[in-house]
C-alpha cells in the first residue's frame, strides 16, 4: 500500500476526548479535500486525535472510508503516531480486538490493513496466523500478503494445486506473472490474458477527424449508432490485449478511432472496464459514456483508466474512442489501448464476447481470426 507522507510528532497522551470532540475532529479530517484543503484545520484535529492516545484507535480506524484516500492518510499517521506513543510508553494494543477488527470484512479494506500492520508489528506470531484467510481477501493488501506467504520457495510438481490456486487468487501483476512462471516451469502453463478478462477481440470504425484535437469532444457517428457492420475485425496477442492502432488502422495522425466489444452477461452484473492508454480516450457502454480523460502522452499504465458500470443482462456493447494528436516526436506517436472487464479487485468476471455471433470466452482467441504481431 502507497500513501502520501505527512510527518508527525509524537505528542504528550492528554486527557480523554468526550465522544463529541472525538467525533468532530474525525469529521474534520474526512473532509480534507485532494488538493490539500482544510489542511489547516485537520492538521489541530489530527493533533487532538494522537493526544487522546490508546482510547482513539478504534474511533479512527473506524472513521478510515476507502473511497477518501486523502483523509485516510491523515488517519493512518494518526494511528502510527499512537503506536509509537503506546510503544515508547512499553504498552501495546488489545492483540484479540486487532485480530477481530482485521477479520471483519464489513469494515473498509484500507482500515483492515492499517489494524493488520499494527497487529503484525506488535506481535507477528498472531499476525502470520490470519495469513492463510487472506488469499481471497477483498483488500488487495492483505491478499497480496496472504498470497507471498503461502507461495512455496522452490515449487515442485506437487504443489502445482497449490499455484493454480494462489494463480486465480493473485490481482498484483507481479505476483500474477510469478506465479505463471512457475507453473511453465513445472509445464502447467496459466492464461494471463484469460485471468485478467481482458478484451482481445475488437471491431475498428473508420478513422474521424481530430484536426487542433477538437474530435474528442465531437460527437460522431459511432457514438449514437449500434451497428458496427463493415468495421474491421482485428484481435491481440499481446498479453495483456494492448491494441496498436497505427498497425491495426494504418498510422496517422490527428485522427480519431472507434473500438467496439459486445460482452454477454448470463445476469445484472456490477464490474469495471478497466483500461491502458497514453491517448484522449473516451469509453461508453450501450450507448453511454461511462468514462473520459482527454490527455495526451501521459504514460501507459495498466488499469490508469477505471469505470465503474453494472451490466446488464445479456449483450452489452463497449465503445472505445482513442484520440491521436499531432506532436512530431517518435514517442508521441503512440496510438493505441488495452482494455479488460473485471470485479472491483480486478479478478475477471463469468462472461463471454460475440466473435462473429458466436460467445466465446473473455481472453480465448477465436480460431479463425488470425493474431496480430506485436
Amino acid at each position: 500500500m502507497r500513501w502520501l507522507a505527512i510527518p508527525f510528532v509524537l505528542l504528550v497522551v492528554g486527557p480523554p476526548l468526550s465522544a463529541a470532540d472525538l467525533d468532530a475532529s474525525l469529521r474534520v479530517i474526512n473532509a480534507v479535500g485532494k488538493e490539500g484543503t482544510g489542511n489547516a484545520v485537520a492538521t489541530k484535529a489530527w493533533a487532538e486525535l494522537v493526544k487522546a492516545g490508546p482510547d482513539a484507535l478504534f474511533p479512527i480506524l473506524n472513521a478510515i472510508a476507502d473511497d477518501k484516500p486523502t483523509s485516510a492518510n491523515w488517519l493512518r499517521t494518526a494511528v502510527n503516531a499512537i503506536a509509537e506513543n503506546q510503544s515508547g510508553a512499553g504498552g501495546k494494543f488489545d492483540a484479540t480486538k486487532l485480530t477481530e477488527f482485521v477479520n471483519d470484512t464489513k469494515k473498509s479494506a484500507t482500515s483492515r490493513t492499517i489494524t493488520f500492520e499494527l497487529l503484525r508489528t506488535q506481535d507477528p506470531v498472531a499476525a502470520k496466523a490470519l495469513l492463510p484467510k487472506f488469499l481471497n481477501d477483498s483488500s488487495l493488501d492483505l491478499r497480496r500478503a496472504g498470497i507471498a506467504d503461502a507461495l512455496p520457495k522452490e515449487p515442485k510438481a506437487s504443489e502445482i494445486p497449490m499455484l493454480q490456486t494462489l494463480f486465480a487468487a493473485a490481482r498484483d501483476k507481479d505476483q500474477v506473472e510469478s506465479i505463471a512462471k512457475e507453473l511453465e516451469k513445472l509445464k502447467e502453463p496459466a492464461n494471463i490474458t484469460k485471468h485478467y478478462g481482458t478484451i482481445t477481440q475488437w471491431a475498428l470504425s473508420d478513422v474521424f477527424d481530430n484536426t487542433d484535437e477538437l474530435g474528442f469532444q465531437k460527437v460522431y457517428a459511432p457514438e449514437t449508432s449500434a451497428d458496427h457492420k463493415g468495421w474491421k475485425r482485428t484481435q491481440s496477442s499481446a498479453t495483456y490485449g494492448t491494441i496498436d492502432l497505427n498497425v491495426a488502422i494504418e498510422k496517422k495522425m490527428h485522427t480519431v478511432a472507434y473500438a467496439a466489444a459486445d460482452i454477454l452477461a448470463d445476469a445484472e452484473t456490477p464490474a469495471e472496464i478497466r483500461l491502458a492508454s497514453q491517448n484522449a480516450i473516451k469509453v461508453f457502454l450501450n450507448g453511454k459514456e461511462v468514462f473520459g480523460r482527454e490527455a495526451y502522452h501521459h504514460g501507459n499504465k495498466m488499469d490508469q483508466h477505471v469505470a465503474k458500470v453494472t451490466l446488464a443482462k445479456g449483450k452489452n456493447t463497449i465503445l472505445v474512442k482513442a484520440c491521436q494528436n499531432d506532436q512530431p516526436y517518435q514517442w508521441t506517436q503512440v496510438w493505441g489501448f488495452a482494455a479488460r472487464i473485471c470485479d472491483s479487485t480486478g479478478g475477471a468476471l463469468k462472461l463471454r464476447q460475440l466473435v462473429d455471433d458466436k460467445p466465446v470466452s473473455l481472453g480465448e482467441l477465436a480460431p479463425d481470426t488470425a493474431k496480430e504481431k506485436k
